[in-house]
Parts: structure tokens; C-alpha cells; sequence
């Protein structure tokens, strides 16, 4: 049921992105995109509770939890704040920010903490669902980086040009 949940998330938050490609209502877009978020996290909680467990050392747990933590922050703050920042401000394309070292820096982002999650909490459902829900949010970011944000941003090609894709140049 709750790996059922978390593919559901993904399958929502990209109804979302459709329904604002094909011009329809954004109350509607902005419905789903939340009703995704509200539908990953129902589905990790019970993942993590509910899973068979993993016997890692405390320690170890310990160390991947700080990870997780880090990880979401850095998460929380591409896709919430700087997002919300730059909508506010009426920004066509966030150009700063994690946005400056790759296009889609949630894609990664959510695996790690998924990732790191599974391995703080021992999860094993937890762990397999990293993967899958990852290679889902990357059909979905593949999708945007294709076809909807070149549609939504004139100058998104460019933009292309100068930053990776999902792994940021070092």
C-alpha cells in the first residue's frame, strides 16, 4: 500500500506539471503538486515503519540520520524556498542558488535523503523505493527539461547550455 502511495506522489506531481503545460487551471496544478508532496511523505513514514529492518549499529544509524537531515535541508531549500523566493518575484528562470550548479538539484537531492533515510531508520522497503521513486522523479524531470520548461521559458535553452542536468560541475 504504501510503495502503491509513494508511485501515486509521482504520477500526481506530474499531472501537475501537465496540467500547467497544457495551459489549465494552476489552482488545479498547485493542488496536485502539494497533494504529491502529502503523498511521498505518507509513503515514506509507513515505508520506514512498517518495513523489515536492516541490523545496522546505532552509530552508523546515527551518522546516515545527520545525513538525512542534510540532505533535506538542502532539498526543502530548492524546492521551497528558492522556488517560492523567485515566484514571488515574478524571476523567469532560477539562474542562483543550487539552480546555478544543475537544472533539476531535486532529483538528487531526493535520493539521498531517501538513500540515507532507509539506511538511519534500516528500512529494506525503504532502501528498493530510493531507486524506484528516484528513476520516477527523473522520467518527471526529464519530461520538464524536454518538453514543459523549454514551453514555459523562452530563454530555458540557453540556460541548458551553461548548467548540467542533475550532477553539478565540481
Amino acid at each position: 500500500m504504501f510503495l502503491i502511495c509513494g508511485i501515486s506522489s509521482f504520477i500526481t506531481y506530474f499531472l501537475a506539471d501537465y496540467i500547467e503545460y497544457k495551459g489549465k487551471s494552476l489552482k488545479y496544478s498547485k493542488f496536485l503538486s502539494y497533494s504529491s508532496v502529502i503523498l511521498l511523505l505518507i509513503s515514506v513514514i509507513g515505508l520506514i515503519v512498517f518495513s523489515p529492518k536492516w541490523h545496522i549499529p546505532l552509530y552508523v544509524k546515527l551518522i546516515f540520520l545527520v545525513l538525512s537531515i542534510i540532505a533535506f535541508i538542502f532539498l526543502y531549500k530548492a524546492l521551497f524556498v528558492e522556488v517560492a523566493f523567485y515566484k514571488d518575484k515574478k524571476e523567469k528562470i532560477i539562474k542562483t542558488g543550487i539552480y546555478k550548479l544543475c537544472r533539476h538539484p531535486g532529483v538528487l537531492l531526493l535520493f539521498l535523503l531517501l538513500f540515507f533515510l532507509s539506511l538511519s531508520s534500516g528500512s529494506v522497503y525503504l532502501f528498493y523505493c530510493a531507486f524506484l521513486f528516484s528513476i520516477l522523479n527523473l522520467f518527471i524531470a526529464l519530461f520538464e527539461d524536454k518538453i514543459f520548461l523549454p514551453h514555459k521559458f523562452k530563454e530555458y535553452e540557453e540556460y541548458k547550455k551553461n548548467t548540467p542536468f542533475l550532477f553539478p560541475k565540481l
